[in-house]
């Protein structure tokens, strides 16, 4: 379950510049006043460059570095505060108002309700520490897969945050997210690329639920809070 918390931690680092519409306009004098200005161009740039997106369909590398190693392949479809998030062993799958985990080699699912509260799980959530939580900087250019990118470095204002810092690549011609890599403060390295990027285009409504009935004599942990 760790291993699902930290990949939506870090899709959702990517997610929220689709939904980022109040990106530079809710906390826009802290951040910009504390970022560097060269960062603050290119991400209105990131940020004019997704909002034109309804809808996104992003396959992803993601690869653990430290005293535990792994790497995992998938695809994240996007739509508002929807989304689909796919793997070989386990899928994330939320409509808004709930979010399913299924963990396929368990033949489970855990149901819980999306709670706004939890930063770090929502496109919402990943907004806020946008706007209220990091300061970032621009540290250079490079080439990165044959193509040149710029590369900004995100530092969490909060001391208790889980990572000491992230780094960002922008490819410089298209103004899309490449790549992010977070370093976890308990030295762990978590790499996550953005491979074959489909916009603006109509997905199923029920992708963004999860049926049951598909799956013979799953285990069904209900964990819905009712108000």
């Amino acid at each position: 379950m760790k291993k699902l918390m930290i990949l939506m931690t870090l899709m959702w680092c990517f997610g929220t510049v689709l939904s980022a519409q109040n990106l530079f306009d809710q906390a826009k004098a802290q951040v910009e006043e504390q970022s560097d200005p060269e960062a603050v161009v290119i991400m209105k740039k990131v940020k004019a460059k997704y909002e034109a997106f309804s809808t996104m369909e992003v396959e992803f590398k993601l690869k653990m570095e430290g005293e535990v190693e792994d790497e995992f392949k998938g695809k994240v479809y996007i739509e508002g505060d929807k989304y689909n998030l796919g793997m070989e062993s386990q899928d994330i799958i939320c409509d808004g108002e709930t979010i399913w985990f299924h963990l396929k080699d368990n033949n489970e699912v855990q149901i819980n309700n999306n709670d706004p509260e939890q930063v770090e799980l929502t496109p919402a959530g990943m907004v806020k520490i946008y706007e209220q939580d990091m300061i970032y900087i621009m540290v250079g250019e490079a080439k990165e897969n044959d193509r040149l990118v710029h590369k900004l470095e995100f530092k969490p204002k909060d001391r208790d945050s889980e990572y000491s810092k992230l780094r960002v690549s922008i490819d410089k011609k298209t103004n899309e997210v490449s790549k992010i890599i977070a370093f976890g403060k308990d030295a762990t390295r978590y790499i996550l690329n953005f491979e074959n990027i489909t916009t603006n285009h109509t997905l199923p409504e029920d992708i963004f639920t999860f049926d049951a009935s598909k799956y013979p004599n799953i285990h069904i942990e209900e964990l819905r809070i009712d108000d």
